[in-house]
């Protein structure tokens, strides 16, 4: 088993991150820590463990661009284990995680090419949120990956080696979005996969108050984002037209309606422009009827005029909300079974 873990200026808690992978009780991994120019004490901590623990190796980012994509591609080139599960570096295993992965894969009969298991939200304390990232709902899980949500963490899953090499690992030339981005890749080329959510959380998953990388309330950061997520929609209906979902009207309502969520997110931070650019995009992908593309225009141009004010608008935008909408079930829940490594 390999795990990787892109590291930048993580000092405060990488050590507790590398702790949680140290006293696993499945003893037959290796650990990747993939460092992407820290400029703290990180690099200090992590060759702490590098010469006292073999298992544990760590790499230097050897080119640009800067971010966790190459980082974990690094990571996946020189990963020596048959399967690869990703861990940030402020997040933790449970101490039961690589043994119960283990496990279950050597009793899953059934081909498959990457097997997804639960990970809990926390803020300091593993335990001090009890909050499931990801649950099992009624909706197939196409729809929310294709309205760009993300139906588990980036530790949930754990990788056939092979199957992550084909898909060509994380896209670098995406700044923001890599993680929906890799998921969609692999559910419309057909990858098999099973979730196991009825198993105890394995993997913690740390909430910041100022977000995992940078503050989004800076409107250029804003506009990165945005510009990425064109990228990815663009991107994705061009797969969509290959896949087995083609005729599935529900399939691209789910992507109109990542399309309409991010106007709505647009006109929210006054980014007019960012808006129209979204709406152009639903047209140039027929993703929305003409008709609803003039009077989104109207809508968008309507709010800045200060049209939030009118009377009527915010139901109006709504209804397209619902009409660009796929079945929507998605909840977070409260998880309330046992949190040690009691077998």
């Amino acid at each position: 088993m390999s795990i990787v873990v892109p590291c930048f200026n993580r000092e405060k808690y990488i050590r507790e991150t590398l702790d949680s992978i140290h006293n696993q009780t499945y003893h037959n991994w290796e650990a990747i820590v993939v460092d992407d120019g820290s400029s703290d004490g990180s690099v200090n901590v992590i060759n702490e463990y590098v010469n006292k623990d073999s298992r544990f190796r760590l790499l230097h980012r050897s080119r640009t661009p800067k971010g966790a994509a190459v980082c974990r591609n690094e990571g996946i080139t020189v990963a020596q284990g048959d399967f690869i599960m990703f861990l940030d570096s402020d997040d933790l295993l449970a101490e039961w995680c690589l043994e119960q992965r283990m496990k279950i894969m050597s009793e899953c009969t059934e081909q498959w090419d990457f097997l997804v298991f639960p990970s809990l939200l926390f803020k300091e304390v593993y335990d001090d949120m009890r909050i499931l990232a990801d649950v099992g709902t009624e909706e197939k899980d196409i729809y929310r990956i294709l309205r760009l949500e993300v139906p588990w963490t980036i530790s949930g899953p754990i990788w056939k080696k092979q199957s992550l090499r084909s898909l060509g690992g994380f896209d670098e030339n995406l700044s923001a979005k890599q993680d929906p981005d890799l998921i969609i890749r692999a559910v419309l080329s057909g990858l098999s996969y099973k979730r196991f959510l009825e198993v105890r959380p394995d993997v913690f998953y740390r909430q910041h108050q100022d977000g995992r990388v940078s503050s989004l309330d800076d409107l250029g950061n804003k506009k990165i984002v945005f510009n990425n997520i064109r990228k990815l929609i663009c991107k994705t209906s061009g797969l969509l037209q290959e896949s087995k979902y083609n005729n599935d009207l529900l399939v691209f309502r789910a992507l109109g309606n990542a399309l309409i969520t991010n106007i709505f997110n647009a006109l929210f931070s006054h980014l007019h422009n960012e808006a129209i650019k979204f709406l152009k995009l639903g047209d140039t992908l027929n993703l929305f009827s003409r008709f609803d593309c003039k009077l989104i225009y109207f809508l968008i141009r309507l709010d800045g005029l200060g049209g939030k004010s009118i009377p009527g608008y915010y139901r109006i935008m709504r209804l397209f909300l619902w009409k660009y909408s796929a079945p929507n079930h998605w909840a977070r829940f409260t998880y309330t079974g046992p949190l040690n490594a009691q077998k």
